[in-house]
């Protein structure tokens, strides 16, 4: 089997590099990744699905710690000789 040349004329097309691995192919033979690399077909390394999540927002509950109203407020007992 003989070397496939890869910068043979083709007509409407031309020869790119290869930012994966440096060779020369046609460019009908490359792909855009995702990261923006252009790369041959064999080469081509699709989006991962986990890279596409978009979490939803957390909603967290905003409930008093304790009861702060005049009414219902217990403060513990305290003599003068507990004030320092």
């Amino acid at each position: 089997m003989g070397i496939i040349r890869r910068d043979r004329y083709k007509r409407g097309s031309w020869n790119v590099i290869s930012d994966q691995d440096g060779q020369k192919r046609k460019v009908e033979d490359m792909r855009m990744q995702w990261d923006g690399l252009f790369v041959g077909k064999e080469e081509f390394d699709p989006k991962h699905p986990q890279l596409e999540l978009r979490p939803r927002p957390d909603n967290p509950a905003r409930y008093p710690v304790r009861n702060t109203e005049p009414g219902n407020l217990v403060l513990p007992p305290f003599t003068n000789s507990d004030i320092v």
